[in-house]
C-alpha cells in the first residue's frame, strides 16, 4: 500500500470513528460534496494542500493523519498503517461522550427548570386573571345594586 492509500485511508477511519460524515467534510472545506468525494479517493489534484485542514475538523493531529511506518513485507516496498494507539484514540471518544453527556444532561436541567418556571407562572397569570375576574363580577354587582338603588 503507497503512502498516498494510507493517508486516504486514515482519514476515512478517523472520519468513520469521529462520525464525521463526508457532507460536513465538503461543508467544512469549502468544496462540494462530489469534490470532497475525489479528495478522500485520491483523484482530487492538490489534495494534499487540504491535510492541516482535514485533521483540524477530525480533531486529530496532522501527524495522527498522515502517520506511516515503513515496514519490509517480504521484501517489498510496502508500508503499514500506524494511525495512533487505538486506546488513546478511544480514550479521546469516550472523555467527548462524557463531556456531551454531562452537557446534555445540564442542557435537559435547564428546560425543565424552565419549564417550571413557565407553569408556575401561567398558574400564577391563571389565578390573577380568576381575581380579577371576581372583582369585576363583584363591581358589577355593585354598580347594578347601585342603579336600582336609584343612586
Amino acid at each position: 500500500m503507497e503512502a498516498e492509500e494510507i493517508i486516504l485511508k486514515n482519514i476515512r477511519i478517523f472520519r468513520k470513528l469521529k462520525d464525521v460524515k463526508s457532507e460536513m467534510m465538503a461543508r467544512e472545506l469549502g468544496i462540494s460534496q462530489s469534490e470532497y468525494s475525489k479528495l478522500e479517493n485520491g483523484l482530487k489534484r492538490k489534495w494534499t494542500e487540504y491535510l492541516p485542514k482535514i485533521a483540524q475538523v477530525l480533531g486529530v493531529t496532522f501527524q495522527e493523519l498522515v502517520s506511516i511506518t515503513p515496514t519490509s513485507n517480504n521484501n517489498s516496498n510496502t508500508f503499514s498503517n500506524k494511525v495512533s494507539e487505538p486506546s488513546s484514540v478511544y480514550h479521546h471518544d469516550i472523555e467527548l461522550y462524557e463531556r456531551l453527556i454531562f452537557e446534555m444532561k445540564e442542557k435537559d436541567k435547564l428546560k425543565d427548570e424552565l419549564l417550571n418556571t413557565m407553569l408556575l407562572s401561567k398558574e400564577n397569570y391563571k389565578k390573577q386573571f380568576e381575581i380579577m375576574m371576581a372583582k369585576l363580577r363583584f363591581d358589577k354587582n355593585n354598580f347594578n345594586d347601585g342603579e336600582n338603588l336609584g343612586l
